[in-house]
């Protein structure tokens, strides 16, 4: 039932619109809510942009009820920096004010979520939407930026749980992290969604896409995205590639990334893996579609552990929406589950020797499952569209 009480959204985004993954996860959602209520996005930029970027970005937003302003990021020194920032971001929503409306602030992340707390306190008719995308603390100790044991990391832990506790929902990304909120006595109440990172299914155009998959000897296996970067399981990927080898000897292997590529290939090196082997490039995010098709199997090993919990890798929905099969390891977020119960995939448990061999040769006998590509595909718009994104965003501001 929609709300007969007037409103308005600001969206406060710590993530700058001229960055890649602004165009991919920020700016089609505020097309979403736009449909529901007029919004004022807030983005921090790290760069100053010019008019014609300006301009270019402003030109992606689809409705006329959106309002960009777009302010400095302030780097270091790190914490004085921040809190200059949440400060900046506490006074822009007091601008934003309308006394008559319901004021919505849907927070992109920790520091928009902490400002947006605070303002709450200074002014009623005020509901703010965590969207926490992942569970960040965990994140930087995986990543060793931050220590389990320090108190930095217990501070944090104390600020999510009361963000969560005082918000009007919560959005994160995967069932799994959901589940694992709602099992606390303290959050057992509270309304929490599971958007998780969508795709553009228009960008991946079937005419771009092969009709079914046809096994052969050139098997092309590999994967995109950002590899370098301490959450993916660079030896168990290249042991994975090596064992698929010794089964198929005539398998190219792929990688689309940003990633320095030499750095990539004394990695490699290191594990065995001859650099004439593999072919690394970049891609542009346009181009990202008509490269992704010309994989037969995408590899997607991710570190598991509680922060992965969390985690909904934006590739593994573009892997499916190009109709390519993935082998994923479990304990990351939803990737298991999906992958297990849609059969659009292989799930690895572990990483022996046996256990890997097994999943080369299960991956391979999905090859021949004519009808595997296209189940790929309607999987990826069964969870990964932004329909389900907007049929959220309606239940929360409709």
């Amino acid at each position: 039932m929609k709300s007969n009480i007037k409103k308005n959204v600001t969206y406060l985004s710590y993530t700058g619109m001229n960055e890649s993954l602004a165009e991919s996860q920020v700016i089609p959602y505020i097309n979403l809510i736009s449909k529901f209520s007029e919004v004022h996005l807030i983005s921090y930029e790290k760069v100053v942009l010019t008019n014609i970027e300006k301009k270019n970005i402003s030109s992606k937003f689809k409705s006329h009820k959106i309002k960009w302003s777009s302010k400095k990021y302030h780097k270091s020194p790190r914490m004085l920096a921040t809190i200059y920032d949440v400060f900046s971001m506490i006074f822009l929503l007091i601008l934003d004010r309308q006394k008559n409306n319901m004021h919505y602030i849907h927070c992109r992340s920790y520091v928009t979520c902490f400002a947006a707390f605070c303002y709450s306190f200074l002014f009623s008719r005020v509901r703010y939407i965590f969207d926490m995308r992942a569970f960040w603390p965990d994140e930087m100790v995986s990543g060793k930026t931050l220590k389990k044991t320090s108190f930095v990391y217990s501070i944090l832990k104390k600020i999510e749980k009361i963000l969560i506790s005082y918000s009007y929902s919560t959005i994160v990304l995967t069932d799994a992290a959901r589940k694992y909120l709602l099992s606390k006595s303290e959050f057992n109440h509270k309304k929490i969604f599971t958007i998780p990172t969508c795709v553009d299914h228009v960008k991946f155009d079937e005419r771009n896409l092969k009709s079914d998959l046809i096994i052969s000897n050139n098997i092309v296996i590999g994967t995109f995205g950002t590899i370098n970067s301490g959450w993916f399981m660079m030896k168990e990927f290249a042991n994975f590639l090596s064992l698929f080898k010794t089964i198929n000897p005539k398998t190219i292997f792929r990688i689309v990334t940003q990633d320095n590529p030499e750095q990539l290939l004394s990695q490699f090196s290191s594990f065995g893996i001859n650099k004439d082997d593999v072919e690394i490039y970049s891609a542009s995010s346009n181009k990202m579609p008509e490269e992704i098709v010309k994989f037969d199997i995408v590899i997607m090993f991710f570190v598991s552990n509680f922060s992965k919990l969390g985690s909904a890798p934006t590739r593994f929905g573009e892997a499916l929406a190009s109709g390519i099969p993935c082998v994923v390891n479990s304990g990351v977020g939803d990737l298991d589950k999906i992958v297990y119960e849609n059969k659009v995939g292989v799930v690895t448990h572990e990483f022996t020797d046996l256990a890997m061999k097994k999943s080369c040769n299960e991956i391979i006998s999905l090859l021949r499952d004519k009808s595997a590509r296209n189940r790929c595909r309607d999987v990826s718009k069964k969870y990964f569209s932004f329909e389900v994104a907007n049929n959220y965003y309606e239940d929360l501001y409709g």
